[in-house]
């Protein structure tokens, strides 16, 4: 299986994956409310997530196979500035994960994670 991946760094770029986003999370072990594409833009917008997006996105042909549900963030540790890629998610947020097609996809996002 020959894939590709993009990271997805904008509110726009979010937006066009809806229904490719959306029949992956239903052909997926994480099939439920807080996984579909209407909760992540929701989510975005309602904290102003819009400049720390970093989704990872896997597409084998022109099928999205693999999402990472990723941000960056910044934050103070001690005196430190720190840096981490915590999931998209907020306290209201029960549950988020990797959404796969296959999980042995789940390597392929690690991979290009660790690469951010």
């Amino acid at each position: 299986m020959t894939t590709t991946h993009k990271v997805i760094t904008t509110l726009d770029e979010f937006l066009k994956l809806e229904q490719a986003w959306n029949e992956l999370v239903a052909n997926s072990e994480v099939d439920h409310a807080f996984m579909k594409h209407q909760w992540f833009a929701e989510l975005i917008q309602a904290y102003g997530l819009e400049r720390s997006l970093s989704i990872i996105a896997i597409w084998s042909d022109s099928q999205l196979v693999a999402v990472a549900p990723i941000c960056r963030r910044s934050f103070a540790f001690r005196i430190t500035r720190a840096k981490d890629l915590p999931f998209l998610a907020s306290h209201f947020t029960p549950r988020v994960n990797f959404i796969t097609a296959d999980l042995a996809l789940v390597a392929e996002l690690m991979k290009h994670l660790l690469q951010l």
